[in-house]
């Protein structure tokens, strides 16, 4: 049963078991039933017929109308399948992985970094955490992505002529206020969020945070544009 609701819900049309291929075919309707009575195929056969639960299927054979399976136990398909449409969680997993495909920090943007030749900074350090956030980011590795976009931050503000974020954050005039809110937001909001994934100790129960605490991605993008335009 497991093997054909995921077959259903993966909009695949074949599925496999015990070593034999099925297919969903021309199937447009599909009802799930519990069996909590126990009784053999004959039996079963002999009380639907004295009941008329029996109607005429492929070839001529008999086959049973979907209320029998009522006198084996309960229908179940609203709590298995529910409203979800022929291969709708399919679709969503496939948006899901798009979006966890894509890069943490856009590849145009390291390149940018990588042509930029500057005596001051060495930027290589810079680049590899762009790179391993973006690895960690395609991992699903929430807690990489936080500890290595806080390294960034901590990383960034000698170019912008600071020495913290913390100074960067509400004293940088140059991008006017929309740069200024966005680097407040690393600040005020993220830097609670990193702080918490770099110094939790062992506690009785923990959760494990969602890619969705981490969703500084623009933030990030347009800090290191302006390390872009400053260095270049």
């Amino acid at each position: 049963m497991k093997r054909v609701v995921e077959t259903y819900h993966l909009g695949k049309t074949k599925f496999t078991l015990s070593g034999k291929t099925q297919s969903f075919g021309e199937i447009r309707e599909i009802r799930i039933f519990s069996m909590k009575l126990e009784i053999d195929h004959d039996t079963f056969k002999n009380k639907c017929a004295s009941k008329g639960l029996l109607m005429s299927g492929l070839f001529n054979k008999n086959c049973f109308k979907p209320e029998a399976f009522l006198l084996l136990g309960e229908e179940v398909t609203d709590d298995i399948i529910g409203d979800s449409g022929f291969g709708e969680k399919g679709m969503a997993l496939e948006l899901i992985e798009e979006k966890l495909s894509t890069d943490f920090v856009d590849p145009k943007r390291i390149a940018e970094i990588q042509v930029i030749q500057c005596e001051k900074f060495d930027l290589s350090r810079l680049l590899v955490l762009c790179d391993e956030i973006n690895v960690a980011y395609r991992s699903e590795c929430v807690l990489s992505v936080g500890m290595l976009l806080r390294a960034i931050m901590d990383y960034v503000p000698p170019i912008f002529g600071f020495a913290s974020f913390n100074e960067l954050a509400h004293n940088y005039k140059d991008g006017g206020r929309s740069h200024g809110k966005l680097f407040k937001n690393l600040q005020n909001s993220f830097r609670n969020t990193a702080d918490g994934y770099l110094h939790t100790q062992a506690r009785k129960k923990d959760s494990i945070p969602l890619m969705k605490q981490v969703d500084y991605q623009s933030e990030l993008d347009i800090l290191l544009s302006e390390v872009v335009r400053i260095l270049k």
